[in-house]
């Protein structure tokens, strides 16, 4: 690895991840940081497009040791998306770029129909 490529599996700073119905799931702190103007850091890494209930499965799978994880799933598995408790687990878990990496290849495969 060169001195100008990143460490994969080092957590990125300062991510956002909106998902396909263009809401923050993951880093709304972050967000709300910044609109504040509390936070005037570096370079913002945006991930559009990924789904809250493939952030959710991925987590829970993950990062099972995480109580709010876990919740998240179960809200999941009975019909609700809890967007209060997905901030929170962006304050808990932090995502690097191999993550981001395996969570859009979930999204992905769940988004593809199966040939029956």
């Amino acid at each position: 690895m060169s001195e100008s490529e990143p460490d994969r599996h080092e957590p990125v700073s300062r991510l956002l991840i909106i998902d396909d119905a263009n809401r923050c799931i993951y880093g709304r702190g972050l967000l709300e940081r910044i609109a504040l103007g509390g936070d005037k850091g570096t370079k913002v890494h945006k991930v559009v497009g990924v789904s809250a209930e493939a952030l959710i499965v991925y987590l829970a799978h993950d990062w099972p040791e995480v109580w709010q994880c876990q919740q998240a799933m179960r809200l999941m598995e009975s019909g609700k998306i809890d967007y209060n408790l997905l901030a929170r687990i962006s304050e808990i878990v932090a995502l690097s770029l191999d993550d981001l990496e395996q969570l859009r290849e979930l999204h992905f495969k769940a988004r593809i129909p199966r040939r029956v």
